[in-house]
């Protein structure tokens, strides 16, 4: 293989760098990169070996002259022939090199993320003196990044690839490959430099397996709960093992968690189950009793009272930007109270309160992994009573009835706040008043009322629906408040005074107006409430004055927000405005 890379430069095997770079430097005006560029990575290729293989040559050390012999007087034997003095390329290629140890001293170099390291480490190892191990070698580790990359930074896969030239187009480079097993070693490798950076005080990288200070570490960082630090820590713990000690660590760790119930999150057991690959029942007789002991520590680690930032980050709504640590810490200890019945009628009249809890414990229970029978686990921190009735209260879509027991007591709260308003009007107005009229309002109120919200919030959520709709759809959509506005006006000019149905239907075009467009996204929030109180001034200022044509001002102020509305759904509709 020698003599083919100097008989490829004209010279011989036993050529000097300075010979080497002539005969390149001639032979590289018959074959250009331009003109011929197979023969000139043929060449360069052939210029890069010989270059090596003479640096080789002069590190190796000259073997030491043998001291002469003493004279003797005795008459001198026959000369007896000699094989000829090993050559340093022979020496070289007599090297054996096991590529299980080369790798594995290998990755444990290269996960330290210094290149310049790497570097010096591939040229002073011996077995890389000889050509055809470094091909040898080269070959192996390309097998190994192909079938388990190792984790490494950009620069040491870089450093890795050039050295071994792997990249080169006479090697038969595969440049998609190599680009992905790029990407593939530094994603491995972004965790655990990130570990090694947070963690300098760790031992060696190339440590045996030691079973006391491998569930040492094991049980802190199990406890931390941080799964990315644990995967890296076990990767490199892992680089130095042997098939024997790895098998012997997952022992170890299994018999561990089945002795010891310690408290972890779930993705650090998934992690461990991962790396080892246990099987599914692993802890347990079956599989779902191991889902139901991986259930119970996570539930056990993530409700710690040093854990309540966790727990709120779990719990709280993924559309939310920013944690309530406050409100979640709130509905831990309402939940955790013993039952009551007053206490929970009086927790009824809230509008949010029930779904909140609800959420909670929905959340929690995503969150931790627990399902079906396996719920009776949050009883352990929370009352089986009050689960029950808000985890049914505040239940989507189901008729349950802790939700009617819910709507009764609102329902109750509602009637007797109406009678007490009717009774105190009644006891204004004299006992001359006539008392059909407070019920045709108490009836108004109780009837009236929330069927017209329920129908302002279909309005609302049917003018906030986004597009695209068919034209007669659009039109519809669109023209909607300009509607109600004319309508008020008509009803006004038909109707007289007082006008409260135009008022009415005035008052409801604005608020529609008004809240379809704070729910725009990017609308600004400031401005429509300056409009609003400057419109209320001048609408009090008519009342003030003795007008009775309110429905003018606030269908003027429905106008306003409604061409704000139109104004933003073109902004974006039109590509580049904003």
């Amino acid at each position: 293989m020698i003599h083919g890379i100097f008989e490829r430069l004209g010279l011989a095997p036993d050529a000097d760098e300075q010979a080497i770079r002539r005969a390149y430097a001639q032979r590289l005006k018959q074959h250009r990169p331009d003109e011929d560029p197979a023969g000139f990575q043929r060449l360069h290729d052939a210029y890069q070996q010989a270059l090596q293989w003479c640096r080789n040559r002069v590190a190796m050390p000259a073997p030491a002259a043998p001291a002469p012999a003493p004279a003797e007087r005795s008459p001198r034997p026959r000369p007896v022939p000699h094989a000829p003095p090993a050559t340093a390329m022979e020496r070289h290629d007599a090297i054996q090199v096991d590529p299980d140890d080369f790798l594995r001293e290998l990755s444990l170099i290269a996960v330290q993320g210094d290149a310049a390291a790497l570097r010096g480490w591939l040229e002073r190892h011996p077995g890389l003196w000889s050509l055809r191990l470094k091909q040898q070698l080269g070959d192996a580790v390309l097998r190994q990044l192909r079938h388990n990359p190792m984790p490494m930074p950009a620069t040491c896969i870089d450093t890795l690839l050039d050295y071994f030239e792997l990249d080169q187009v006479a090697r038969g480079a595969d440049g998609p490959l190599l680009f992905y097993l790029r990407e593939t070693c530094h994603q491995r490798y972004v965790p655990i430099g990130r570990y090694l950076a947070q963690h300098p005080e760790q031992p060696r990288l190339g440590a045996r397996f030691e079973p006391e200070s491998f569930l040492a570490r094991l049980q802190e960082l199990c406890t931390a709960g941080d799964p990315a630090d644990l995967w890296a820590w076990l990767s490199l713990r892992n680089m130095a093992w042997s098939l024997a000690e790895e098998q012997q660590a997952g022992r170890a760790a299994l018999d561990w968690l089945r002795a010891e119930p310690r408290p972890m999150p779930r993705m650090c057991y998934e992690q461990l189950a991962e790396f080892f690959e246990w099987k599914d029942a692993a802890l347990g007789g079956d599989a779902q009793a191991t889902q139901s002991a991986v259930a119970e520590r996570h539930l056990a680690w993530l409700m710690a009272p040093a854990r309540v930032n966790l727990l709120a980050r779990a719990v709280e709504d993924p559309q939310q930007r920013y944690i309530d640590v406050a409100r979640t810490r709130r509905l831990r200890d309402q939940l955790a109270r013993p039952f009551s019945w007053p206490r929970i009628l009086l927790l009824a009249l809230s509008l949010s309160l029930s779904r909140e809890l609800g959420d909670f414990i929905f959340r929690l229970r995503a969150a931790v992994g627990l399902h079906g029978r396996h719920v009776r686990l949050l009883g352990r921190y929370f009352d089986h009573r009050s689960l029950y009735f808000w985890s049914e209260a505040g239940a989507p879509g189901q008729l349950t009835r802790p939700k009617l027991i819910v709507w009764g007591v609102r329902l109750l709260a509602a009637l007797a706040a109406e009678a007490s308003i009717c009774f105190f009007v009644a006891w204004q107005a004299g006992p001359a008043a006539d008392p059909r009229r407070y019920v045709d309002i108490a009836i108004l109120a109780t009837f009236a009322l929330p069927l017209y919200v329920v129908v302002f919030n279909f309005l609302l959520f049917w003018q906030t629906l986004p597009g695209p709709h068919s034209r007669l759809a659009t039109a519809i959509q669109a023209s909607f408040v300009p509607l109600l506005a004319a309508l008020s006006f008509a009803a006004a000019a038909q109707l007289p005074p007082p006008h409260h149905v135009s008022n009415g239907v005035a008052a409801s075009a604005m608020l529609l107006a008004l809240l379809t467009y704070l729910k725009r996204e990017d609308a600004n929030k400031y401005l429509p409430r300056v409009i609003l109180l400057m419109g209320a001034i001048c609408a009090f200022r008519s009342y003030v004055v003795g007008s009775t044509l309110w429905f003018q001002w606030t269908s003027a102020l429905a106008m306003v927000f409604w061409g704000m509305g139109q104004s933003w759904l073109t902004r974006k509709a039109t590509p580049g405005v904003r």
